[in-house]
């Protein structure tokens, strides 16, 4: 099921964290500090990065985000997305059951849609260990970059609830579709064939 988030409210906070309680993983509060914007802007700067004071919604521009990569560098979306492509950006816990259910999915369809579509894995390292994170990525093969958020950057730039969760991002750097929970390798297809369309 995806769920649009039109308008951030308590209730959806409390249905979504629902959803999370029975198909994901709860998302651990990373400290932080206070992300008020200023009087008359919508958003602040952040540890270099602007972090918007409400959550991405679908047809809002995808926060920038500039991580370390699992395997040395930067992962950028600005760089990604000058390849002129989508991104799918999964985050995900060695340690969660749900996102090792999904990574044969992930890892199916980024091989199937290579060279069409960039997939991004954001690994949310403030909870986790970068060890364990290169142990599930060659467990499972992933075949396409890793990101790790040692900080929680990039869990506080698109105010993360809880993982994995999937956002679809067009060649134009709009999010097409938020994805809560874990996603078969059929609804996988299906959501990238509508960001491919979207593009």
């Amino acid at each position: 099921m995806v769920i649009r988030m039109f308008r951030r409210s308590p209730w959806v906070s409390v249905l979504v964290s629902v959803l999370f309680g029975l198909s994901g993983c709860a998302q651990t509060a990373a400290p932080q500090a206070d992300t008020s914007p200023p009087p008359g802007e919508s958003a602040h700067a952040q540890g270099g990065a602007v972090t918007p004071a409400t959550a991405p919604v679908p047809g809002a521009p995808a926060p920038a985000f500039a991580l370390p990569g699992l395997n040395g560098g930067t992962v950028r979306l600005a760089d990604l997305l000058a390849r002129g492509q989508p991104v799918v950006v999964n985050t995900w816990a060695s340690w969660c059951g749900p996102c090792k259910d999904e990574a044969a999915a992930f890892t199916q369809v980024a091989r199937q849609y290579a060279g069409q579509v960039q997939f991004v894995g954001v690994n949310m390292t403030f909870e986790d260990q970068a060890a364990a994170a290169r142990a599930f990525v060659q467990q499972y093969g992933v075949p396409y970059t890793v990101a790790l958020d040692p900080q929680a950057q990039f869990m506080q730039a698109y105010h993360l609830i809880g993982t994995p969760t999937t956002y679809f991002i067009s060649r134009s750097g709009h999010i097409v579709q938020i994805h809560p929970g874990p996603l078969t390798a059929q609804q996988l297809t299906r959501l990238v064939q509508q960001t491919l369309m979207a593009s």
